[in-house]
Protein backbone atom coordinates (compact mmCIF):
# COMPACT_ATOMS: atom_id res chain seq x y z
CA UNK A 1 0.00 0.00 0.00
CA UNK A 2 2.97 2.36 0.42
CA UNK A 3 3.25 2.63 -3.37
CA UNK A 4 -0.36 3.80 -3.67
CA UNK A 5 0.11 6.25 -0.79
CA UNK A 6 3.25 7.58 -2.44
CA UNK A 7 1.45 8.12 -5.76
CA UNK A 8 -1.41 9.83 -3.95
CA UNK A 9 1.00 12.08 -2.07
CA UNK A 10 2.69 13.15 -5.33
CA UNK A 11 -0.67 13.73 -7.01
CA UNK A 12 -1.76 16.04 -4.19
CA UNK A 13 1.55 17.90 -4.44
CA UNK A 14 1.07 18.28 -8.19
CA UNK A 15 -2.46 19.63 -7.77
CA UNK A 16 -1.30 22.05 -5.08
CA UNK A 17 1.49 23.27 -7.33
CA UNK A 18 -0.94 23.70 -10.25
CA UNK A 19 -3.30 25.72 -8.06
CA UNK A 20 -0.42 27.85 -6.82
CA UNK A 21 0.78 28.55 -10.35
CA UNK A 22 -2.75 29.32 -11.50
CA UNK A 23 -3.26 31.72 -8.60
CA UNK A 24 0.06 33.48 -9.16
CA UNK A 25 -0.69 33.80 -12.86
CA UNK A 26 -4.11 35.20 -12.09
CA UNK A 27 -2.68 37.78 -9.71
CA UNK A 28 0.25 38.96 -11.82
CA UNK A 29 -1.15 38.80 -15.31
CA UNK A 30 -2.47 41.90 -16.88
CA UNK A 31 -6.12 41.39 -17.44
CA UNK A 32 -8.09 43.15 -20.08
CA UNK A 33 -9.77 46.28 -18.83
CA UNK A 34 -13.19 44.84 -19.47
CA UNK A 35 -12.50 41.65 -17.39
CA UNK A 36 -13.35 42.23 -13.74
CA UNK A 37 -11.49 40.43 -10.93
CA UNK A 38 -14.59 38.40 -10.10
CA UNK A 39 -14.24 36.63 -13.45
CA UNK A 40 -10.66 35.68 -12.57
CA UNK A 41 -11.85 34.23 -9.27
CA UNK A 42 -14.57 32.35 -11.14
CA UNK A 43 -11.98 30.88 -13.51
CA UNK A 44 -9.78 29.80 -10.59
CA UNK A 45 -12.73 28.16 -8.86
CA UNK A 46 -13.74 26.40 -12.09
CA UNK A 47 -10.17 25.09 -12.53
CA UNK A 48 -10.19 23.94 -8.92
CA UNK A 49 -13.46 22.09 -9.55
CA UNK A 50 -11.98 20.33 -12.58
CA UNK A 51 -8.91 19.32 -10.57
CA UNK A 52 -11.06 18.02 -7.71
CA UNK A 53 -13.15 16.00 -10.16
CA UNK A 54 -9.97 14.52 -11.61
CA UNK A 55 -8.69 13.74 -8.13
CA UNK A 56 -12.00 12.09 -7.25
CA UNK A 57 -11.85 9.85 -10.31
CA UNK A 58 -8.23 8.96 -9.51
CA UNK A 59 -9.16 8.11 -5.91
CA UNK A 60 -12.03 5.94 -7.13
CA UNK A 61 -9.62 4.00 -9.32
CA UNK A 62 -7.20 3.59 -6.40
CA UNK A 63 -10.05 2.43 -4.16
CA UNK A 64 -11.06 -0.19 -6.69
CA UNK A 65 -7.46 -1.42 -7.00
CA UNK A 66 -7.17 -1.48 -3.20
CA UNK A 67 -10.38 -3.49 -2.92
CA UNK A 68 -9.08 -6.06 -5.39
CA UNK A 69 -5.78 -6.36 -3.51
CA UNK A 70 -7.53 -6.74 -0.14
CA UNK A 71 -9.80 -9.39 -1.64
CA UNK A 72 -6.83 -11.36 -3.03
CA UNK A 73 -4.94 -11.05 0.24
CA UNK A 74 -7.90 -12.20 2.33
CA UNK A 75 -8.44 -15.12 -0.03
CA UNK A 76 -4.80 -16.21 0.41
CA UNK A 77 -5.03 -15.89 4.20
CA UNK A 78 -8.31 -17.82 4.34
CA UNK A 79 -6.92 -20.53 2.07
CA UNK A 80 -3.80 -20.88 4.22
CA UNK A 81 -5.90 -21.08 7.42
CA UNK A 82 -8.22 -23.65 5.85
CA UNK A 83 -5.30 -25.83 4.74
CA UNK A 84 -3.74 -25.69 8.22
CA UNK A 85 -7.05 -26.59 9.87
CA UNK A 86 -7.66 -29.42 7.40
CA UNK A 87 -4.18 -30.82 7.97
CA UNK A 88 -4.69 -30.69 11.74
CA UNK A 89 -8.06 -32.44 11.54
CA UNK A 90 -6.66 -34.98 9.08
CA UNK A 91 -3.76 -35.78 11.41
CA UNK A 92 -6.10 -36.23 14.38
CA UNK A 93 -8.47 -38.38 12.36
CA UNK A 94 -5.63 -40.46 10.96
CA UNK A 95 -4.23 -41.00 14.45
CA UNK A 96 -7.60 -42.15 15.82
CA UNK A 97 -8.27 -44.32 12.78
CA UNK A 98 -4.82 -45.90 12.92
CA UNK A 99 -5.16 -46.54 16.65
CA UNK A 100 -8.56 -48.15 16.14
CA UNK A 101 -7.26 -50.24 13.23
CA UNK A 102 -4.32 -51.48 15.33
CA UNK A 103 -6.70 -52.32 18.21
CA UNK A 104 -9.00 -54.25 15.89
CA UNK A 105 -6.08 -56.09 14.30
CA UNK A 106 -4.66 -57.06 17.67
CA UNK A 107 -8.08 -58.12 18.92
CA UNK A 108 -8.57 -60.32 15.87
CA UNK A 109 -5.04 -61.67 15.99
CA UNK A 110 -4.93 -62.43 19.71
CA UNK A 111 -8.59 -63.30 20.08
CA UNK A 112 -9.06 -60.92 22.97
CA UNK A 113 -11.47 -58.06 23.20
CA UNK A 114 -10.83 -54.79 25.04
CA UNK A 115 -8.05 -56.06 27.31
CA UNK A 116 -4.79 -54.60 28.44
CA UNK A 117 -2.11 -55.64 25.98
CA UNK A 118 0.52 -55.24 28.69
CA UNK A 119 -1.26 -57.88 30.77
CA UNK A 120 -1.47 -60.16 27.73
CA UNK A 121 2.24 -59.74 27.17
CA UNK A 122 2.90 -60.58 30.83
CA UNK A 123 0.68 -63.64 30.45
CA UNK A 124 2.70 -64.74 27.43
CA UNK A 125 5.86 -64.66 29.54
CA UNK A 126 4.20 -66.89 32.14
CA UNK A 127 3.00 -69.25 29.43
CA UNK A 128 6.53 -69.62 28.08
CA UNK A 129 7.89 -70.67 31.52
CA UNK A 130 5.51 -73.58 32.09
Amino acid sequence: MSGVANVLRWLIRLISLALLILGVCAIFTKMPADMPRIDVVTLILAATGVMLATLTIFLAILAFIGYIEIRKSSHRIALRAAIEAAEKVAAQTAERTASRAVDEYLNQRLGKVEEDYGAMAAGDDDAGKS
